[in-house]
């Protein structure tokens, strides 16, 4: 994408919303309350590590907040290795300082996290969120397009080793892409084109997600929305990819306990909560074993009248032909398919998948908006069938239909009409209720 693209991206395509990062939360009530307290339990212990004499390097006194949760003493080490970021530097911190000490804020969260979840409760979705090891840019090697990353959070099995992070980050595998910036920060001196209008460090990390974040797109095949984020200094914003717009977080400071519990709150929602939660597709699974693994795509079955049944037709691939690209649109992606696993190598069918452009409802009407393309199909195999010529080559309907998720609790079909549009900011309101009301009334630490 060139420079000017990104920059009118940004200009027209992103809203801020405060309230986004509760788009990360589980629609289950229970885990919504688990992921709260999670995220109260993490940053009370992290304000209680922050606020312990420097010379104190053992971790007795929080004995009181952990409870029955064991704590390891490394992580009082870690707490002051990104100290520097959350208390205000005296001095503005390197590019290369704020990532490894991003870095070292992630892996302090996770490895609190993964000490409380082994005793409050079992949930087979739960993921770590690794962050690169390294402190400098890094090039993923999955993808042909040249821009140079300085962190992601990568999505990794709940019993990993947390270790240092990730040695070298794939976009296969990554939940948002981070752009990292110090006040120094040569303006978009790496990006396409040639004007030489200067920006914000600010504005110049966001047209740099804005840049790299389709390569999720491309190399994951289910991913139906991104979360990127921008560290600017000690300002941390979440972005949200949806298939219309962009929707921003305001700024969360990390020298305040307010906004190091916001951001905390966002780590433990998506590495503790649902698989749709973090962006992708209920339809689409991948399955590694064994290997090379295959895809597993399932759709709306129909019966001889072209009408869903109700159930789920099964259909199983390699790899797509057809791959996504871009930040907004229908991310449309193709795949020849069997309907069976044993014939997966020698697919017979092609499965078309993307975002459905629907049909607006007729003025007092209670039907259900239809895909038009997928009615057009109906009506090709119909007239086919009815004049019996097996000459004519044309596609015929096997299945299909519009993929249902969920949104706030409430069953949405997944279609352009957006999921994440106009009203975003009500329903927002609504999840902030909910997440009140789900913490108990409990207050993050001031």
């Amino acid at each position: 994408m060139h420079r000017l693209e990104a920059k009118r991206v940004v200009e027209e395509r992103l809203i801020v919303e405060g309230k986004v990062r509760y788009m990360a939360y589980s629609l289950d009530v229970r885990a919504k309350k688990v992921n709260c307290f999670a995220a109260y339990k993490v940053a009370e212990i992290l304000e209680g590590q922050l606020s312990a004499p420097e010379q104190d390097t053992s971790v007795s006194s929080l004995a009181y907040l952990l409870g029955q949760v064991s704590i390891d003493d490394d992580f009082y080490g870690l707490v002051m290795r990104f100290k520097e970021w959350v208390t205000k530097p005296s001095a503005p911190l390197s590019e290369d300082q704020i990532c490894s000490q991003f870095r070292d804020f992630v892996l302090y969260v996770m490895s609190i996290l993964k000490e409380l979840r082994s005793e409050w409760f079992d949930n087979s979705q739960c993921r770590l969120l690794l962050p690169y090891s390294g402190s400098g840019g890094f090039w993923p090697k999955d993808s042909a397009a040249r821009y140079e990353l300085n962190q992601a959070l990568v999505l990794r099995p709940w019993g990993v080793e947390i270790g240092n992070g990730v040695d070298d980050p794939l976009y296969t595998d990554m939940l948002a892409i981070v752009q990292i910036m110090s006040a120094d920060t040569q303006s978009s001196s790496d990006l396409d084109g040639s004007d030489e209008e200067s920006y914000s460090p600010l504005k110049t990390a966001q047209m740099r997600l804005v840049q790299s974040n389709p390569c999720l797109y491309e190399n994951q095949h289910n991913r139906m929305v991104t979360w990127g984020l921008t560290v600017c200094e000690s300002l941390v914003r979440i972005y949200h990819f949806g298939p219309d717009c962009i929707l921003s977080s305001e700024d969360m400071d990390m020298t305040t306990a307010v906004g190091r519990y916001r951001f905390i709150d966002w780590l433990a929602a998506l590495s503790l909560g649902d698989e749709d939660r973090r962006g992708f597709m209920p339809s689409l699974t991948f399955v590694g074993e064994p290997s090379p693994g295959y895809w597993v795509l399932r759709t709306p079955k129909l019966d001889d009248n072209g009408d869903e049944t109700g159930e789920d037709a099964v259909f199983y691939s390699r790899q797509p032909s057809v791959r996504a690209f871009g930040n907004f649109g229908c991310h449309t992606r193709g795949f020849p398919v069997s309907a069976s696993l044993e014939t997966v190598d020698t697919p017979d069918l092609f499965v078309k998948v993307g975002w459905s452009k629907p049909i607006e409802r007729v003025a007092g009407s209670t039907d259900t908006p239809q895909n038009p393309e997928l009615e057009y199909l109906k009506r090709i195999k119909k007239e086919y069938e009815k004049s019996g010529d097996a000459s004519i080559h044309v596609p015929l309907l096997v299945a299909g239909g519009v993929m249902t998720t969920r949104a706030n609790g409430a069953p949405v079909q997944m279609t352009t009409d957006p999921i994440y549009g106009p009203k975003i900011i009500e329903r927002l309101g609504a999840i902030d209720d909910e997440a009140q009301a789900a913490a108990g009334g409990s207050k993050p630490p001031q």
